[in-house]
Formats: C-alpha cells, sequence, structure tokens
C-alpha cells in the first residue's frame, strides 16, 4: 500500500509545480519512478492513480 502512498505525493507535488530533477526508487518505489522519469506530469500520476485502484 506504500506504493499507493507514493502516488499521492507525487499528485501533491505536481499540484504545485513542483517537479522532480531525478528520480530514485527501489522496490515499489522504482515501479512508481519509472514513468514519472519518463513523463513527470499530472497525466502520469493519473495513470498511477489508475494502476493502484485497480489492484486494490
Amino acid at each position: 500500500m506504500l506504493g499507493a502512498v507514493e502516488v499521492g505525493m507525487l499528485r501533491a507535488l505536481f499540484e504545485r509545480d513542483i517537479v522532480p530533477d531525478i528520480v530514485l526508487g527501489t522496490s515499489v518505489g522504482a515501479l512508481n519512478g519509472a514513468p514519472v522519469a519518463r513523463d513527470p506530469s499530472l497525466d502520469v500520476i493519473d495513470r498511477l492513480t489508475d494502476l493502484w485502484a485497480a489492484t486494490a
């Protein structure tokens, strides 16, 4: 469930126009981080939110 929490944290950052310069992660953090590194936008956060909602 920590992976889902990470997505909420990322959403809060992106909504405040805080975009990472570098993305690092291990385990589920790497699974969340890879799409963010490729597309650092709210669009990717919406896709991750849908992904995590589908696993519940």
